[in-house]
């Protein structure tokens, strides 16, 4: 699992950097964590800025927290007898304050864009056709 996730999340597209870029600018005035600091902070195991919570054979959970939310991603592969696995993104957002409700409206239409490029990039990787 962990070799499908830095897959999916190691080494971001140029446009989706370019859209962490404009977001750690402007969060930073807000006092949240840039992707830089979540990426350099703790010893924690890490894919990309993402902690590692979890990890098993056919899942793993990846995290952030902050001063407004805490941010849960689950990568699940989905086996099967006959055809080929299913890998599917599950992310969960839990909302501290105003801020952090503000903040996932904001972002979540380039959330989805984000999470289905990157599971489309796995699919092509070939993960998912096993």
């Amino acid at each position: 699992m962990r070799v499908i996730a830095q897959s999916v999340f190691g080494k971001p597209t140029l446009w989706f950097r370019a859209l962490l870029f404009i977001r750690d600018m402007v969060m930073a005035r807000f006092n949240v964590k840039t992707s830089s600091d979540l990426r350099y902070s703790g010893n924690e195991d890490k894919i990309n800025f993402f902690s590692v919570l979890a990890s098993h054979p056919d899942e793993i959970v990846l995290g952030a927290n902050d001063r407004h939310l805490d941010f849960r991603l689950s990568l699940l592969v989905q086996r099967t007898v006959n055809g080929p696995s299913r890998l599917s993104a599950t992310t969960v957002v839990h909302c501290h304050n105003q801020l952090g409700r503000i903040y996932i409206t904001v972002i979540a239409p380039f959330h989805r864009m984000v999470v289905i490029s990157n599971l489309r990039r796995a699919a092509a990787n070939g993960f998912g056709h096993e």
